[in-house]
């Protein structure tokens, strides 16, 4: 199980810190395209589904074969698509948000908390369920998988907000 925490979580989060460099620097501005500007908002691009997809394929092939796993493209597929996944299971809160009038980035002021928790768990429910999914693991595994994620995804913005990284919580 340990195999299938690195596996899951080190490529997504460093591909997930690098996207946010690359927008924080505005690099790739040419992917810079909204995907539907109108139903989830300005800050859904095509540079997050591609950047997000090709860096994770990348370090998930990477740790894969550093651990022995074959065949590479296998991997590759499973990479991108753990990538891909972790930026459209975040339209559907994108899409809630926009029907609430919450600008892109911001959260409401009356519902703070909750939309915070959702920033948090609609990727992490997505990534887990995909991978436990393509690694025809069990319900408890992907409930660790998924609590864990949430855990880090969690702690993980905090340290992206206090070190200047993003500029909401």
């Amino acid at each position: 199980m340990y195999e299938h925490f690195l596996l899951l979580y080190i490529p997504i989060i460093l591909s997930v810190a690098l996207h946010m460099l690359i927008v924080k620097h505005d690099l790739l501005s040419c992917l810079k395209t909204p995907i539907n500007e109108i139903a989830f908002g300005k800050n859904k691009t095509w540079r997050g589904l591609l950047v997000v997809s090709t860096l994770n394929a990348l370090f998930y092939v990477s740790l894969s074969q550093w651990l022995g796993k074959t065949p590479l493209l296998t991997q590759a597929f499973i990479g991108a698509t753990l990538g891909a996944t972790y930026i459209i299971f975040e339209l559907p809160n994108s899409f809630l948000k926009r029907r609430l009038n919450i600008a892109p980035g911001s959260h409401s002021e009356t519902h703070r908390a909750l939309h915070m928790v959702l920033d948090r768990c609609d990727s992490t429910l997505g990534v887990s369920l995909v991978y436990v999914c393509l690694m025809n693991l069990t319900f408890t595994q992907w409930f660790i998988f998924f609590f864990i994620g949430f855990l880090l995804h969690t702690s993980l913005s905090f340290l992206s907000y206090n070190i200047g990284l993003t500029k909401q919580l």
